[in-house]
């Protein structure tokens, strides 16, 4: 049965009487009253308001964690190089870089996390408020390659000690 309702073409919001824009995605109300196809829009758009928020969520998750990450090994960068040490990483490594070209990387990979959580956090905010649809895609993309480089790096560095620890198998 058909109550008059209104809702926007757009987003599927439903229409207050006498509104000309949609307040939730500003886009002109046009004269549909209660059509199916408005209802069909209507139950599309919160399926996919759902997804977003979810999007949102995990975009606003992994900021943090990185934010967390990056902080953390920016703060505790001598702790690492004692750890490299106490592990005979460092002397393993000297041949190949220098102990202060090695801190500097530690301190790389931590602005990359950082950078990669001030994106991921851009995407979540705006993906949570729906707005700058390009920038939060971009800046979720951005995040993305980011925090791949921060973990491919992490990995690589626990790569090397595991092959350093296998020295002796190599046969030269």
């Amino acid at each position: 049965m058909d109550d008059g309702t209104r809702f926007c073409v757009r987003c599927g919001a439903a229409l207050g009487e006498g509104d000309a824009f949609c307040s939730e995605c500003g886009n002109a109300a046009g004269d549909i009253a209660g059509c199916a196809d408005c209802r069909t829009v209507a139950a599309e758009a919160d399926t996919s308001n759902g997804r977003l928020m979810l999007a949102a969520m995990l975009c606003l998750l992994w900021g943090l964690i990185s934010l967390y990450v990056g902080l953390d090994t920016l703060w505790s960068v001598d702790a690492v190089m004692e750890t490299f040490a106490e592990m005979d990483l460092l002397d393993a490594l000297i041949p190949y870089i220098s102990e202060a070209e090695l801190r500097s990387s530690i301190v790389v990979t931590a602005y990359i996390f950082l950078a990669g959580a001030a994106a991921s956090l851009t995407a979540g905010i705006l993906a949570g408020i729906k707005r700058q649809y390009t920038v939060a895609v971009v800046s979720c993309i951005i995040a993305s390659v980011l925090g791949s480089l921060a973990l491919v790096g992490i990995f690589g560095f626990l790569v090397a000690y595991m092959i350093h620890k296998s020295k002796g198998a190599f046969v030269d």
